[in-house]
Parts: C-alpha cells; sequence; structure tokens
C-alpha cells in the first residue's frame, strides 16, 4: 500500500529572506546598484518583436497549413516569451522609468499575444513584491482550497494553471479569493 505524502506547506515565522539578501548584495557590491535603472533599448525591443511576430504572420497567410504551427513553435514561441520578459519589466517601470509610458509599453506587448495580459499581470505581480510570502496576501502563493482540489495530480494542476490564466487575462481579475 503506498501512502500519500501530506499536502501542507512548511511554515515559518522568520522574516522574508529576499528584503536582506538585497542589502546584503548591495553592500557588498554596490556596482549592481547601477544596473537597477531603466533600459532605453527596451522600448525599440518591444517594437521590433511586435513588429516581427506581425511580419511573421503576414508572411504566412498564404503557407502551407504545416508551416504555421511549426514556425510558432520555432519562432514564435521565443518572441512571445521575450515580450512576457518585457511586461514585467514594464511592471516595475524599468523601460522607460516612467509609469504611463510603461504601461503603454505593456499594452504594445499584448499586441502580438494571443492573451493580452500585461494589466493584469502588473496588478498581481506588483501585489506579490508588496506581499511577498504573505500567506493570505500573496497571490503567488497557493491558496489552502487551491492545494485541497488539485493535490498531487498533474492533470488537475495543468487544468488548474490554465483556468487561472485564463481567469487572469480575459476577466483582469483573480479567480482566489484572499479570505
Amino acid at each position: 500500500m503506498t501512502t500519500r505524502p501530506a499536502l501542507d506547506f512548511t511554515y515559518t515565522s522568520a522574516p522574508t529572506q529576499h528584503w536582506g539578501r538585497r542589502r546584503e548584495i548591495l553592500s557588498q557590491h554596490p556596482e549592481v546598484r547601477s544596473l537597477m535603472v531603466p533600459n532605453p533599448y527596451s522600448a525599440l525591443w518591444i517594437v521590433a518583436l511586435v513588429c516581427g511576430q506581425v511580419a511573421i504572420a503576414w508572411l504566412l497567410r498564404d503557407a502551407h497549413w504545416l508551416l504555421v504551427p511549426l514556425l510558432a513553435y520555432a519562432v514564435g514561441a521565443f518572441v512571445s516569451h521575450a515580450l512576457y520578459v518585457q511586461i514585467h519589466e514594464c511592471t516595475h517601470n524599468l523601460a522607460t522609468g516612467r509609469a504611463t509610458l510603461d504601461k503603454l509599453l505593456g499594452l504594445v506587448c499584448d499586441l502580438a499575444l494571443f492573451f493580452p495580459s500585461a494589466m493584469a499581470f502588473r496588478k498581481y505581480h506588483l501585489l506579490h513584491h508588496k506581499h511577498l510570502g504573505h500567506r493570505d496576501l500573496d497571490p503567488d502563493i497557493v491558496s489552502r482550497s487551491e492545494a485541497d482540489l488539485i493535490g498531487n495530480s498533474a492533470w488537475r494542476k495543468a487544468a488548474w494553471v490554465c483556468s487561472r490564466s485564463a481567469c487572469t487575462r480575459w476577466a483582469g481579475a483573480g479567480c482566489r479569493s484572499t479570505t
């Protein structure tokens, strides 16, 4: 007879290590602070990636249908990932350093993505940083009900990830309650 591992979390009252680690790194390597600035090339990368994705789609308009998923996998996935990285940078205002412009650039990233998500990601990622490690407030920490529902099942985890992704992107609101 096999036994299932306990589906519980490891709890600690210790403060989060992230802030202390950040201070430690900056005290030992103050030159790192010079890297924590907006990248002036981000806007150019965003425009180039979006234009490239649209250009590839236009070029494939009359292509054999088998070429479309092949290029989507071989090229489009990398472009999409790069755009999500840029959305993350825009969320932290590291593209231009100005919140309004970075929000607009995040929306430009969405133009070439199947599921637009820049504003929903911005909301939940900033909440994650604000409440880092707080069991009830950090949206990146699984809730008790999610853990009970999913357990160790791979197919339930896949279904949950897909439904969360769709919910966050389409509704712009989390499917998770913080109560």
